[in-house]
This record gives C-alpha cells, sequence and structure tokens, in this order.
C-alpha cells in the first residue's frame, strides 16, 4: 500500500489504498470516509475511466451499461473506433463524439478533488459498499454519489413521499408517522422536497433517526 499525503484548502489528508478502496483520513474534525474505488492520480485508471464515462452528457444507466457490456470496460470504451462505437444500441454520432472528447471536455480531476473535500463517496455497483438491494432491481446505477453514514441503508427502511402543498392533517400524519418509525429504527427515505417529504425528513431528524435523501 501506498502512502500519500496533499493538502486542500491547509487541511492535511492522510490517504492509502487497499483493494477496491481508497482510504482517506484527516487530522482534523472532518469524519474519515472511504472510496469505495481508487481515484488517485496513476492508480486503477479503469475506475476514473468509468467515472469520467457516466459524466459524459447524453450517457445514462441504459447506455452505460450496454457499453460496458460491450467493451467489458470503461477504458476500452475510450480506445473503441467511431464504428465499434456505434455498434452499440442507442450511440449515436453526436454521443460518439462526446466519448471521444470526454477527457478534455470533462473536468475529472477537479470532480475528484470536490468529492475529497465534500466527503462524498463514489460507489461502483460491484463493490462492497453499494447498497444490496437497489443491486437487486433491473438495470441498476453504476456508480452513485452519495454523502453520511452507508449503514442507514442496511436498516429497514420506509419511504414517505408526497404533495408539496399538504393540508395541516397531512402535515400532521407525516410527521406523526416519520416520527414513530424512527423511533422504531427504521430508515426514512424521501427525496427532499418541499412538503410531505421535508417533513418526513425533519421529522425524523428530530427523533435521533436515521433518514435519507434521493436526490438525481
Amino acid at each position: 500500500n501506498n502512502l500519500r499525503l496533499i493538502h486542500l484548502k491547509s487541511v492535511e489528508l492522510r490517504i492509502h489504498s487497499e483493494p477496491g478502496k481508497l482510504i482517506i483520513e484527516s487530522k482534523s474534525k472532518r469524519t474519515d470516509f472511504t472510496f469505495p474505488i481508487t481515484l488517485v492520480k496513476n492508480e486503477n485508471a479503469a475506475a476514473k475511466d468509468l467515472l469520467l464515462l457516466s459524466l459524459i452528457p447524453g450517457i445514462g444507466t441504459r447506455i452505460l451499461t450496454r457499453l460496458l457490456e460491450h467493451f467489458k470496460n470503461a477504458t476500452q470504451v475510450f480506445h473503441a473506433s467511431e464504428k465499434s462505437l456505434s455498434d452499440v444500441p442507442g450511440v449515436g454520432g453526436k454521443l460518439i463524439e462526446a466519448i471521444q472528447r470526454a477527457k478534455e471536455k470533462v473536468p475529472i480531476e477537479r470532480i475528484v478533488e470536490w468529492c475529497v473535500q465534500n466527503n462524498c463517496q463514489i460507489l461502483l455497483r460491484n463493490s462492497d459498499a453499494y447498497p444490496r438491494a437497489l443491486a437487486e432491481i433491473h438495470n441498476p446505477p453504476v456508480l452513485l454519489f452519495s454523502k453520511g453514514c452507508l449503514d442507514s441503508l442496511s436498516q429497514p427502511c420506509v419511504a414517505i413521499v408526497g404533495t408539496r402543498n399538504p393540508t395541516p392533517y397531512g402535515r400532521r400524519q407525516a410527521k406523526i408517522l416519520s416520527g414513530q418509525l424512527a423511533d422504531s429504527g427504521v430508515s426514512i427515505v424521501s427525496g427532499l422536497a418541499r412538503g410531505i417529504d421535508g417533513i418526513a425528513h425533519q421529522a425524523c431528524i428530530d427523533r435521533q433517526g436515521k433518514t435519507i435523501a434521493d436526490r438525481k
């Protein structure tokens, strides 16, 4: 394992790698966090290529999955010819050009640095940290960005969603339901929107529960 020290805005971070992971530790009061993929320069280029590929405008989960199934990994996608890329369903001329110019158009190093500075974790679908229930759905996301305690996903979860303009009765019932579930050790999942979503999150936090927000 290699050990590196970097400085970001006067914050010293200690970086070392383990199989499939990048561990970043801070000596300050900030919470230590882990990347399930290595994104340090010159380490695990295939993982960084996957992150880059997923950030190209026009490439969603479906096309990304098709590309990976056709070329086996993201690095091969970037080395593929126009003819090979066009053989993938849904990949046309504009998208081929975007793929070929991605390394000069997408500021991948800045994105990785932002993740480090903001305690943002990057999860690959085949990593141990990837939510198991999500991995079982049809066509799950190849890559996720997350922030916070991933342990919240391992306990029972209930989604509470609703209108942005609830009635007083709706607001009261959402608060009661979310609070009682939080007291029972259930994580509350919602979309962080105003109205019922926000009320459910806040009621859970008020009861010292764990809450999960899904933002696309």
